[in-house]
């Protein structure tokens, strides 16, 4: 091998080995913080690993029933997201065949999600506490699935496109309806696509639907979805509460974290 394509490799071998180190870093440190005594926690120089891993954080969730908040997001997150692929893969199995709405239809339902949650949380609110939705799972797993549908349309719009219409021809002519032929011939097919789309709407229902928990989601289910604080500790001091809360919100957050790499590994799986 050539002296300068020996160069090449070990260039190319050690820009990636340095982009790895940079993007498992805030896993690795999330990992250790929630290993860490509270004063470790940003101790000078940082502490890369401790002296003697704490894992009574973990045990903190279970104990003091915040784990329950962890597993109310995931039933949220996951009813609303098989909600939100079935209404949402009919839609835009109608929009690809039967040109639903004419061209303009699939962008307008985007579009909704540009509106800031924040705009809407008072007539929602309204409407939640008239119908008595408010800090109920069918409350939440509503709203989710309003949050997610816009996507699931868009994403699964591009992916029946990607279908042979000649299949459905096909299918259509040896006696199958257009129904039989969505759920038997169009959604095998298109079933990278679909577990893809799962995927996304569920991250979505988990993580960026927590982050619509201060606006929406908090003002409608606060109680159900929980604080990861528990009332015992709003009588210590501010910075105790902080450590703590930053190493079980790490603990928490490692959880999530290996949910997301079991739906990555069952849907590699599945292919």
């Amino acid at each position: 091998m050539k002296r300068g394509a020996v160069l090449n490799h070990v260039v190319w071998y050690g820009v990636s080995t340095f982009i790895l180190i940079v993007m498992l870093f805030p896993i690795y440190w999330m990992f250790m913080v929630s290993l860490k005594l509270p004063e470790e926690i940003f101790k000078s120089p940082p502490i890369w690993f401790p002296k003697t891993p704490q894992f009574n954080n973990f045990l903190a969730l279970f104990l003091d029933g915040d784990v329950w908040s962890l597993w109310n997001s995931l039933v949220i997150a996951g009813v609303s997201t098989i909600i939100a692929m079935v209404l949402g893969t009919m839609c835009a199995y109608a929009i690809v065949r039967f040109k639903t709405g004419g061209d303009n239809l699939a962008i307008w339902i985007l579009s909704q999600r540009m509106l800031p949650p924040i705009a809407i949380v008072f007539p929602i609110f309204l409407a939640y506490a008239f119908f008595g939705l408010s800090d109920s799972y069918p409350g939440l797993i509503l709203l989710y699935t309003a949050f997610a549908l816009p996507y699931v349309v868009w994403m699964m719009r591009g992916y029946l496109e990607e279908v042979p219409l000649e299949l459905e021809e096909a299918a259509l002519v040896d006696g199958h309806s257009h129904w039989s032929v969505l759920w038997r011939v169009t959604v095998p097919m298109a079933r990278n696509g679909l577990i893809a789309t799962a995927i996304f709407a569920f991250v979505f229902g988990l993580l960026v639907g927590a982050d619509n928990a201060g606006h929406l989601g908090g003002a409608l289910g606060g109680a159900l979805l929980g604080l990861l604080i528990p009332v015992s500790w709003r009588r210590r001091s501010m910075l105790d509460q902080f450590f703590n809360v930053l190493a079980l919100l790490s603990t928490a957050a490692i959880l999530y974290s290996l949910t997301m790499l079991v739906l990555s590994w069952l849907s590699a799986g599945s292919r």
